[in-house]
């Protein structure tokens, strides 16, 4: 049951149906740990589902701050099972599979992207925001973005590059800090 949460369940509910308008929307949560962050995240998550809408909830874990780009890569790979998913661009889905290997079975064609450095984090910003763009095509989307201070640094600034040039999509980000 949802305790002591109400108000910050029912802002980002707003912003949701803000998103589902049109309205792309970022909320960042921060607060001291044991409050509930994460627990909101669950329930909202749990409400969006209830109602069908398309939700992904990633997590980074503290023991994964030194693999660079692995929140990032978790975040794509849970994008990438949502349809609409495979209409990225061929460029990006190279992008994408440098990132997480594992999607070379989504994005089969895809020519492997090997920049490093800047250009890596550009063009893997540039990637995310072709798949958002695309999996938020047809129906809106929540990415739930869960103790991002324990995100590796590469993750970080790709997502924050990323979620600032997704001003046309039907997209809630929710991230807790």
């Amino acid at each position: 049951e949802l305790v002591g949460r109400e108000t910050e369940f029912s802002h980002v509910l707003a912003a949701w149906e803000q998103a589902r308008s049109g309205s792309p929307r970022i909320i960042v949560i921060t607060a001291v740990a044991g409050l509930g962050k994460s627990r909101l995240l669950r329930d909202v998550q749990a409400r969006l589902r209830a109602s069908r809408s398309r939700c992904v909830l990633v997590r980074a874990n503290p023991g994964d701050r030194h693999l660079s780009g692995g929140f990032v890569a978790e975040l794509a790979s849970q994008l990438a099972t949502l349809s609409g998913a495979a209409a990225v661009s061929p460029g990006s889905a190279g992008v994408l599979v440098a990132l997480a290997p594992a999607l070379a079975s989504v994005y089969a064609a895809a020519t492997f992207d090997d920049s490093e450095g800047e250009e890596a984090v550009r063009r893997r910003a540039f990637a995310l925001v072709d798949l958002v763009r695309a999996v938020s095509e047809e129906h809106p989307v929540a990415l739930l973005l869960d103790d991002l201070h324990w995100a590796d640094e590469h993750s970080a600034r790709v997502i924050t590059a990323a979620l600032s040039h997704l001003d046309r999509s039907r997209l809630l980000a929710v991230m807790t800090r």
